[in-house]
Order: C-alpha cells, then sequence, then structure tokens
C-alpha cells in the first residue's frame, strides 16, 4: 500500500490506515519520516515510515507518549523518560530528572509546546481517582508540576497564537482552556471553553490544525470532532469503525490528513467481533473548505 497516496474516501469517514490490534493505540505524532504512535499497556513504540516499511520497538515499560525533545526521541514509561533512536532500537539510560511514579500509576499523553517544554500527564491505571499530574520537562532539565488533581490527564493543544493552552481530562465532558506564557511555559486562569456533553463518548486526545480547530477523539464515540474552540460549534465530524477512538494528529506530506488511533481496551468479544480494526490507525483527509478560525 503507497501510504503517501491516500485513498479517496469521504471527508467524514476514516479509512483504514495501518491494521494492527494495539490494546491501547495512543498519541499519533507525525515525525519528519513517517507516523509515530505507542501501544501503552503493550511497552511499544511503531514507526510507520514513508518507503512503506514498518518499525516496532519494545520499550522497558509501558509507554505514555513519544516526543521530540531537544532533537531527539523521548519516550515517558511507567519507569520515566527514556532517549531512544527508533531506527537502530537502542534504547538510552533513564533521564534523572524523570518524575517517580508509583507502581499503580503511568503517564498518558503528551506534548511539546512550541518552546520545546514537553508536557505530560500521569494517572492511575483504575482511571478513577484524582491522583494525577500533568508535568513540564524545560530544556534546561527542571520537572514542574503544571496542574495537580487530575483523573485521566489527556488532550493537549496551543492555539495558533501561542498564547492558550487546551486542556482534557476525560472524566469531565469539556475542553478546559489556560492563558498560557509564550516565555516561561506557565498556566494560569483555568476554565472551561466549551461542552462536550452532547457528543457521544468522552473527550480523549485531541490537536489543532492550521486554521485553529479543535479536532477531538471521543473515547466510546467511535468519532474525531472539529470544534471551533470559541463557541464550541461542531464544524465537522470523522465517522471511525472502532468505539474507543484515543487521539489524533496532523500529518502526511502536505499536513492535511488527521490521524487516528485507537484501542482494543475495555471492548467485550460482542463488540471487538462488531468493530474487528478496533486497535488499528486511521486516516481521513482533512477538508479545505473549512473558514479559518476567528
Amino acid at each position: 500500500m503507497d501510504r503517501s497516496q491516500p485513498a479517496k474516501t469521504p471527508y467524514n469517514q476514516a479509512e483504514l490506515f495501518i491494521e494492527h490490534p494495539s490494546r491501547l493505540g495512543e498519541g499519533p505524532h507525525w515525525h519528519k519520516d513517517g507516523l509515530i504512535w505507542v501501544d501503552i499497556l503493550s511497552k511499544t513504540v511503531f514507526q510507520s515510515r514513508l518507503d512503506g516499511s514498518m518499525i516496532r520497538l519494545n520499550l522497558p515499560a509501558h509507554v505514555g507518549a513519544v516526543v521530540e525533545w531537544k532533537g531527539a526521541l523521548l519516550a515517558a514509561t511507567q519507569a520515566g523518560f527514556y532517549p531512544f533512536k527508533i531506527e537502530t532500537g537502542v534504547v538510552g539510560d533513564r533521564y534523572s530528572q524523570s518524575p517517580i511514579l508509583p507502581s499503580f500509576m503511568r503517564f498518558n499523553d503528551g506534548k511539546v509546546d512550541a518552546h520545546g517544554r514537553f508536557y505530560i500527564g500521569s494517572m492511575d491505571y483504575d482511571c478513577k481517582e484524582p491522583c494525577g499530574k500533568l508535568y513540564r520537562l524545560d530544556p534546561d532539565g527542571k520537572v514542574s508540576v503544571m496542574i495537580e488533581d487530575t483523573t485521566i490527564s489527556n488532550g493537549l493543544a496551543w492555539n495558533i497564537p501561542r498564547n492558550l493552552m487546551y486542556y482534557i481530562d476525560t472524566v469531565n465532558p469539556q475542553i478546559d482552556v489556560f492563558d498560557w506564557n509564550p516565555e516561561s511555559g506557565d498556566l494560569s486562569n483555568r476554565r472551561t471553553a466549551f461542552s462536550t456533553q452532547a457528543h457521544p463518548g468522552s473527550p480523549d486526545g485531541m490537536c489543532i490544525d492550521t486554521k485553529g480547530y479543535l479536532w477531538v477523539a471521543f473515547w466510546g464515540g467511535a468519532q474525531v470532532v472539529a470544534f471551533n474552540p470559541f463557541n464550541g460549534k461542531p464544524m465537522h465530524r470523522i465517522e471511525v469503525p472502532a468505539p474507543h477512538t484515543t487521539s489524533c494528529c496532523l500529518g502526511g506530506i502536505a499536513n492535511d490528513e488527521l490521524y487516528i488511533t485507537s484501542a482494543r481496551e475495555g471492548l467485550d468479544e460482542k463488540q471487538l467481533q462488531k468493530y474487528p480494526l478496533s486497535g488499528s490507525v486511521f486516516r481521513s483527509k482533512i477538508p479545505k473548505n473549512m473558514p479559518i478560525v476567528g
């Protein structure tokens, strides 16, 4: 399959990109050589490369996110932060300033801001207790706690002017927003940007496109929805043939495609028979006629 030339499908229906039964596929990230994502509970990082090849790398512990940090790839695992080279499979030493998580917790979803600061959330495995935090790792190595008492720390995105940060704690049917200081990376004035109560499922991962729309994946909703973040108006919906849609990112050679991860975790046998592609990665074109947010 030539992954650089996606098949023509309706804009509101995702096509299969990579068929793989990930337990908990998450954290899609477009890298210069292709798409990177993780299967958290299988301790695995994947890359689908532009030449059609596939790389699979097993890490020492459950991996919540992989990002590009200080010019290299960094994995946030239950055992700490690890640099690694996906081409060779070489995993470096644990970063000494990694937050120490208790055995009942793991990392979940993280991103790097425009100034190279890595934000990563933590959560307990049972997804019930508000004992998580959102951490920030600065390029100088300092680690700070940005948000406390989170339950399922999830999607992150910064607006185009780089003065707001959007945030999801999946137990809350809403998208929150902070004032964000681009110089310091600090957060203030947390409030609700808009509610997602009217949409099936729970908000999970998200990304922002070049026109300012927030694309939100819905766990249990089999969909990704594009919202105008100023008023919460849904502008576009992509149906995904997997109920547990987990996250999404922009990518492709022209940066005009949405890549969507999904999970098999939490589905029973009957549901898996109905949705056999659960755990796979999907893709959809971004509509060209969406106006700029404003």
